[in-house]
């Protein structure tokens, strides 16, 4: 142990002691920073880092622009931000107050600072805009990231913005005579509107007519909407389908009006990277398994509030796979 570690842990047990003994009562502000670097002849850096140790240990909140507070309860719940929440559903500890952000609330600098109001942080597949924002808060709350993507493999929730231009792209320069169709499943989810720009940035930019058809949640529903679709002889039909649950219907549909895959009926979902084919339809084998990954970051953040991780306040949870149900 440093010399440095040793008088910032020091200078953190002190602090704790004047808490529970009620040095500090509960409630009240602790002494101003610039007092705490006077008595213990510290830079404020250490001062920062003994503070963060507090907040970790649920002892003390800070609060921006007034100051650091010693908990009304010391064992009132840990307030966690989750920042970008995904559509999963998240199981947390009972001892957690959890807030949703999104990463439209952290755009500006300004705003960045109200996260150092909580006593801990996940990140779920944060956008590389966010990076400075994380180092930001990076020795001042546990945070736990949890990675976009598998090293040095294709996956369906990496960019699925430029992975659909890019399947749209290909297609429409192989296809000049197509008739184009998106197909768009219901909802506002984050992997659905990025796709759906990729599609229109590719039609746009090979200047190519394209419609949108919005997909009904029901099976039947979707075959009803697919009939709706005009078959032109000799024009094949290009269809990008921002989901994977349209792909069924697709199916039927080509095989109720003989359609031939590749000729007839070219179709997309997901990446289009991997060389394996399904009767013409290009997929990946395998998603990212958001369960076992957002699991593992609660089940780590709970390890670093808890204080088990021997002073680590930023951790990566790797991207772990499942095999896709295409």
């Amino acid at each position: 142990m440093s010399l440095r570690d040793s008088r910032y842990r020091k200078i953190t047990t002190e602090l704790e002691k004047r808490i529970r003994s009620g040095i500090y009562p509960r409630g009240s502000a602790l002494p101003p920073r610039v007092e705490l670097m006077a008595e213990f002849s510290v830079a404020r850096a250490t001062i920062d880092r003994c503070i963060g140790e507090l907040r970790r240990r649920n002892l003390v909140i800070s609060r921006h622009g007034s100051g650091t507070f010693v908990k009304d309860e010391l064992h009132q719940p840990y307030r966690v931000a989750i920042i970008n929440p995904h559509y999963i559903k998240y199981r947390f500890p009972e001892s957690w107050e959890v807030k949703p952000l999104r990463h439209s609330m952290l755009k500006h600098k300004s705003d960045w600072a109200q996260l150092l109001d909580y006593d801990g942080i996940i990140w779920v597949q944060p956008e590389s805009a966010m990076q400075p924002v994380i180092e930001y808060v990076h020795g001042h709350v546990p945070q736990v990231v949890i990675n976009r993507t598998l090293q040095d493999e294709v996956c369906v929730s990496t960019d699925h913005r430029g992975a659909y231009y890019n399947i749209t792209r290909e297609r429409l320069d192989r296809l000049p005579e197509s008739q184009v169709f998106l197909l768009q499943i219901n909802g506002d989810s984050a992997p659905s509107i990025y796709r759906e720009a990729g599609f229109l940035d590719a039609c746009r930019g090979a200047q190519r007519f394209y419609e949108v058809r919005h997909m009904p949640d029901n099976f039947e529903e979707k075959l009803a909407e697919l009939e709706k679709l005009p078959i032109v002889k000799g024009k094949p039909l290009l269809l990008i389908s921002t989901s994977i649950n349209n792909t069924g219907a697709v199916m039927c549909y080509a095989r109720n009006h003989a359609l031939e895959w590749k000729k007839d009926i070219f179709y997309s979902d997901f990446d289009n990277d991997l060389p394996d084919h399904v009767w013409g339809i290009k997929v990946t084998s395998y998603i990212q398994d958001y369960v076992a990954l957002f699991d593992g970051a609660v089940a780590e953040l709970e390890r670093l509030l808890n204080g088990d991780c021997a002073g680590r306040l930023h951790t990566l949870i790797e991207a772990r796979r499942c095999n896709g149900d295409t």
